[in-house]
């Protein structure tokens, strides 16, 4: 839990959001007397956002945003905090990579090393642990455990280096691994 959040009660939450776990999208419930500092302040904001989706805003890395009471907040752990009853201790992994996937059935608790482990593929390859190493003119095959680089191999396919990385993903990741060929 960050220094933000711990300024927010998960019941703050849950007054003043609804969450729902079909879509996994929040949306801001009616202000009532002293949810606002004034009378009129409560009918504005129910005029304009009672009802109205909540957390629209994007990260460059595709995180939904929000704030609740000025305070920058990350959608995955509102709802974290909203369907547990507390903050989580830790990161939120989403299983399936996408992370304005907010469904429930679709985020658990991970440590970094494991939300690391189901990252998406970047560089030349098209595939996750596999990149072209020039001085054999081959594909290598590497994956990072326990915060070690171990490497998996040469390959003249790409596809076979793939498969490689996909084994050891699921040897070292279990769970948490991301692998080419599901």
């Amino acid at each position: 839990m960050s220094e933000r959040e711990a300024k927010i009660e998960p019941a703050l939450l849950r007054r003043l959001l609804r969450y729902e776990p079909e879509s996994g999208l929040l949306y801001w419930r009616e202000r009532k007397a002293g949810d606002c500092a004034t009378a009129r302040a409560v009918s504005v904001f129910n005029s304009k956002s009672a009802g109205r989706e909540a957390f629209t805003s994007l990260h460059e890395h595709g995180y939904r945003l929000g704030a609740v009471q000025g305070i920058a907040l990350r959608a995955h752990r509102v709802i974290w905090a909203i369907v547990h009853g507390q903050w989580p201790d830790g990161h939120i992994d989403h299983r399936d990579g996408n992370p304005a996937n907010n469904r429930i059935s679709n985020i658990r608790i991970a440590t970094r090393s494991q939300n690391m482990c189901n990252r998406k593929a970047a560089g030349v390859s098209e595939y996750l642990g596999v990149s072209w190493y020039a001085p054999s003119s081959k594909w290598r095959a590497k994956i990072v455990t326990d915060r070690r680089q171990k490497h998996l191999g040469y390959f003249d396919d790409e596809a076979a280096a793939a498969k490689a990385y996909d084994a050891a993903a699921i040897k070292f990741h279990g769970e948490f691994a991301r692998p080419n060929f599901p």
